[in-house]
């Protein structure tokens, strides 16, 4: 009798104990993608929290440091940035209503034999593309400045994680059961993903952005921002490079007499923000991650779809982490099988 007992016993505290993971998991589904995002920035930034600590010898106060330099040095210029990128794409829509291409319409429209209004395309072309980014950077600031829950709860957890990231991943390891030399190679897969992740795809296409700006301002391109924020897109989507940005700007010049700007333009963002796209991004990555472009293009499409901004790095890392399991597993098993 005791025995029955002790078995319904184990049944009830086991499928409470389901239940409760249910629970837990309908309260922080609504933040499932910040915590996500709060540990992937704790993962890329901890060896920076490692140096940091050997120097001041206080867990915390180097905690909070990294912590409050992310505020400043990248959630503040981050809305600077889309405040201006905002007033700059309002101007764009503007300047797109005001276009007079009456001529250079009936020229394409006499060369191609097409019998389309060319201008009235183009013009509602240019407002479209205007109309998304308006909302997009509009979505972006009224996320920094009202999602004060989310962006609490992003600093906060990531104060914890990196103080407390080493002594997490320990406990989270015993509970995997594999040896621990499976262990060891797919915590070394999973960080090298991250890591290659945010370094050659977010950084490298804030580089290229920054550089685009540069060339943007100084041969002058109209809305600099909005054009240089492309460069930046088009650096984290594979097999689309900068060159489909900046090649119409060069023409953009030509078609403004400016033949020897639009050269030097062209070589300056050959120079620059092609070779750190072509020969710097695939580097940094290689070192880091073994993703697989064609899994970096789903993942980043995907990503967005579900979880909006924080999906063009949680996407492609659920794709990588499958990918590195499977590795891992063709190694271990697969081939001795």
């Amino acid at each position: 009798m005791s025995q029955i007992k002790e078995e319904y016993g184990k049944l009830i505290l086991i499928v409470s104990f389901l239940a409760m993971i249910y629970i837990a998991y309908k309260v922080i589904s609504p933040f499932i993608a910040t915590l996500l995002s709060s540990i992937i920035i704790a993962i890329v930034v901890y060896p920076v929290y490692e140096k940091l600590k050997k120097k001041t010898k206080k867990k915390n106060l180097s905690s909070l440091i990294i912590v409050l330099s992310i505020i400043i040095f990248l959630l503040i210029p981050l809305l600077l940035f889309t405040n201006a990128m905002f007033g700059e794409m309002i101007g764009f829509h503007n300047t797109a209503n005001s276009l007079n291409l009456t001529s250079q319409s009936d020229a394409l429209r006499e060369v191609t034999k097409i019998n389309i209004d060319f201008e009235r395309y183009f013009k509602e072309g240019l407002q479209e593309f205007s109309n998304v980014f308006i909302f997009s950077s509009s979505k972006i600031r009224s996320f920094l400045v009202g999602g004060v829950l989310n962006l609490f709860i992003l600093f906060f957890t990531l104060f914890f994680f990196i103080r407390d990231g080493k002594a997490i991943s320990k406990s989270i390891g015993k509970l995997i059961p594999f040896k621990e030399r499976i262990k060891s190679k797919l915590k070394k897969e999973l960080t090298g993903s991250i890591r290659g992740l945010m370094l050659g795809l977010l950084i490298i296409a804030v580089i290229e952005g920054i550089l685009s700006f540069i060339g943007f301002t100084i041969f002058g391109i109209p809305t600099p921002l909005v054009w240089s924020f492309l460069i930046a897109i088009f650096a984290i989507i594979p097999l689309l490079g900068p060159a489909i940005v900046y090649i119409p700007a060069g023409i953009y010049l030509i078609i403004n007499h400016q033949i020897i700007a639009a050269i030097v333009l062209v070589v300056y963002f050959m120079v620059t923000v092609s070779y750190t796209d072509m020969i710097i991004k695939p580097k940094v990555m290689s070192k880091t991650s073994k993703i697989n472009q064609v899994a970096v293009l789903i993942g980043l499409l995907g990503g967005i779809s579900l979880w909006g901004l924080p999906g063009i790095i949680i996407g492609p890392l659920v794709l990588a982490i499958l990918l590195s399991i499977y590795r891992i597993y063709e190694e271990e098993y697969a081939s001795k099988s």
